[in-house]
């Protein structure tokens, strides 16, 4: 998310990605005013078409479910809009808009670390052949080269040599991704490379690779470019969810240090939960409650995960009351 303009009590602001949505969600409330251009159906004769508009409302509703839908009554005066008539801004990342509300401390701070998410780099790139890899760090500002390794791998002819190079390679590449991870605190890796060298690639470094045309720094452009960045980051948040998912009921069927159901708030209450997971089915159902106890979860050092209910997954967590907490300690 980035704050492009900052008055007394109105924010102007750019929506980044998904992860921005959630926070606008639990950060726009009743009687906020929301504004920004959006498209509206306006009747012309016997005739509608869309139109764009400069709108302003009172919110009356904001919906989050894997979308963000604020909806509200019109309070600006406009030739083909009247006061009073009401509209909805289907919120989405590249999103604009305008927010005038009396802030509350949390709100600014929860606002504040998403802006600071945003700076930081999420995605660390990797364009290889045999011999030859180079590592780049993607965040909104572009791609910045961070390293570069480069070893002379020589022919047949020279088996046993050419395997000693090909194995000093694979090393130098793993204790580099390893490296970079740590000091950038990057969320996603995608590996890229020709489609002849993807299969010992993948097997190499036992993690998914993405095919390119390109070698070299072009190859970490065309990575960006051909949306291969955004399908990594899909398929790597559905694995989490998963991961999330399996430990619930890993614990459940262990006795284990979890809670779900309305067994929950009372480990909310009591300052046990490390890792709270709710599905948006539930933020749906019961935003107030759900929003009373992520916000209790993280001024307490805990975490918050929102997994869809979209998925077998997400299912599974709705069949258990669509929220479960992975605990510090056990409740007497």
């Amino acid at each position: 998310m980035r704050i492009l303009k900052r008055e007394k009590n109105a924010v102007t602001l750019k929506v980044d990605n998904n992860d921005d949505l959630w926070v606008l969600s639990h950060i726009v409330k009743k009687g906020d005013i929301i504004s920004g251009k959006t498209t509206r159906k306006i009747e012309y004769e016997s005739e509608k078409e869309r139109k764009p508009v400069f709108i302003k409302i009172e919110v009356e509703k904001v919906e989050y479910a894997g979308n963000l839908r604020i909806s509200g009554i019109v309070i600006n005066e406009l030739e083909d809009v009247s006061k009073g008539e009401h509209h909805t801004f289907n919120v989405e990342p590249g999103s604009t808009i305008t927010i005038e509300k009396e802030w509350k401390k949390y709100e600014v701070e929860r606002l504040m670390r998403a802006v600071k998410d945003t700076e930081k780099p999420n995605v660390l790139l990797v364009a290889m052949e045999p011999g030859s890899a180079v590592f780049g760090l993607l965040s909104r500002k572009g791609v910045k080269i961070v390293g570069e390794i480069n070893i002379d791998i020589p022919g047949k002819r020279y088996q046993r040599e050419q395997e000693k190079r090909i194995n000093e390679f694979y090393s130098k590449v793993k204790a580099t991704l390893k490296q970079l991870k740590d000091i950038y605190n990057v969320k996603h890796t995608v590996i890229g490379t020709l489609s002849a060298h993807k299969p010992t690639v993948e097997k190499e470094l036992g993690a998914k690779v993405v095919t390119v045309s390109h070698v070299g720094k072009n190859a970490l452009f065309e990575m960006v470019k051909q949306g291969a960045i955004d399908r990594v980051v899909k398929e790597e948040r559905l694995k989490k969810e998963i991961e999330l998912v399996e430990e619930v009921f890993k614990r459940i069927s262990k006795n284990g240090l979890i809670a779900y159901g309305d067994d929950v708030q009372e480990a909310v209450w009591y300052g046990a939960v490390d890792t709270l997971i709710v599905t948006d089915k539930f933020i749906s159902n019961d935003r107030d409650k759900a929003e009373r106890m992520m916000r209790m979860v993280e001024e307490k050092g805990g975490k918050v995960e929102i997994i869809s209910s979209d998925n077998d997954y997400g299912s599974q967590v709705d069949g258990i009351g669509g929220i479960a907490a992975l605990l510090r300690f056990r409740l007497s």
